[in-house]
């Protein structure tokens, strides 16, 4: 039995999860906007910068084999560092609302890597599903594949978004200083005028803007284009939670099915009801589509293969295999 296999697979799931939580953060109430005051900052408070915190957990799949109990353990070390990351970022990036949101949005996690990370039942549960949840590597790969593909998608357009947001901070920030520099010439020249006088013989007194007004906000248009947004997000991880569970559910049965469901849903519990609710409720306008299961043919067939070549495989489980395998393609068409 290969536990690095496993090992790597929940590394990916992690890193995946944080990934996701981290583009989360980007939007109204956790989006950090672009400073006015200090390009130091600016340059410390980006997208890219958040994404570093999650950096660790990506490349530990190319770390050496070690037994899964140790490795689990390292794994907590770089969770909890990871978590470390993330709060020393709202300490230096994020307002005080910004900040308790991002802390109810990793609330789930830091119960569910406590959890993990402790000795006691829930990490005995996580040993014992580990020896099964090797063999639905192959089907949790597809799951995650997918996941990945709009993540990555979405992190490019947030790091675009996030550059942008560093011209316009750049460009506000040179502005100011111009109109200032302005504003002290013309009190120079016309010290004795003060800028809140009230009008006299008629004429109003003079009022330099240093910002441009900013036209009222449409509230609902915004409200919809976040939805656009966080759409592909939102979806693909419902796909991704059905899909792993089925994927689970057909390999180890119920049990282990449920239990990393649950995982995935803890890990990312409350960024999910915070922000993805609109899309898991029932009579909701804002809907996903179909399902489906994310298992398609050539997974389903390097699944028979394996079966066939391992120790006591026989006709029933290549009948339910095949079987299996045209329901789903059915269904996906």
């Amino acid at each position: 039995m290969k536990y690095s296999e496993f090992r790597n697979d929940i590394r990916k799931r992690i890193s995946i999860l944080t990934r996701l939580i981290s583009l989360t953060l980007f939007v109204p109430m956790g989006r950090c906007a672009p400073s006015a005051h200090s390009s130091q900052t600016d340059q410390i408070c980006g997208f890219r910068e958040l994404q570093q915190c999650a950096k660790p957990l990506r490349v530990l799949a190319n770390a050496q084999d070690l037994l899964f109990v140790r490795d689990l353990d390292q794994a907590c070390l770089d969770l909890q560092a990871g978590l470390r990351c993330v709060h020393r970022y709202a300490r230096m990036c994020m307002s005080n609302a910004q900040a308790d949101h991002l802390a109810k949005l990793y609330r789930g996690t830091q119960a569910t890597v406590r959890e993990l990370c402790s000795e006691g039942p829930y990490k005995l549960d996580f040993l014992r599903h580990a020896k099964c949840t090797v063999k639905a590597s192959a089907a949790y790969g597809v799951c995650t594949n997918k996941f990945q593909n709009v993540l990555d998608n979405m992190e490019n357009i947030r790091m675009a978004e996030d550059s942008q947001m560093k011209i316009v901070a750049a460009d506000v920030n040179k502005r100011r200083d111009m109109q200032m520099k302005k504003q002290m010439v013309i009190d120079k020249v016309d010290i004795h005028v003060p800028t809140y006088a009230p009008p006299r013989n008629g004429k109003q007194a003079r009022n330099i803007q240093l910002i441009p007004e900013v036209p009222p906000r449409d509230t609902e248009a915004e409200k919809q284009l976040e939805i656009e947004r966080l759409r592909p997000l939102c979806c693909a991880f419902k796909r991704l939670d059905t899909c792993a569970y089925n994927a689970m559910r057909y390999q180890c049965g119920t049990g282990t099915a449920e239990f990393v469901s649950d995982f995935l849903r803890g890990m990312s519990a409350n960024a999910m009801r915070m922000h993805c609710a609109l899309f898991a409720e029932e009579n909701s306008t804002e809907t996903c589509g179909p399902d489906g299961d994310g298992i398609d043919e050539p997974v389903l067939l390097e699944l028979k293969s394996r079966e066939n070549s391992a120790r006591g495989e026989n006709y029933i489980q290549n009948l339910a295999l095949a079987l299996l395998g045209s329901l789903l393609i059915l269904n996906l068409r």
